[in-house]
């Protein structure tokens, strides 16, 4: 698989820990940590369905070049 297929997921995916960091950093452990871990659960999840979504496309769109 090329690296130009990567690129935009790379750049959905290194930024936004990043930015959930900085967005959380303030309150991450108090007053309510179990909110706070949820949504970071939550987050994990959305990043793997993602994942899964765009490396599915990238093999439909590999399969229908060689078709």
């Amino acid at each position: 698989m090329k690296l130009k297929y990567w690129i935009p997921f790379l750049f959905f995916i290194i930024p936004t820990p990043v930015i959930t960091y900085f967005m959380w950093a303030s309150h991450i452990w108090a007053p309510y940590p179990r909110e706070e871990m949820i949504s970071i659960i939550g987050l994990c999840v959305m990043w793997f369905f993602t994942g899964v979504t765009y490396l599915n496309g990238i093999r439909a769109v590999m399969k229908d070049r060689k078709a």
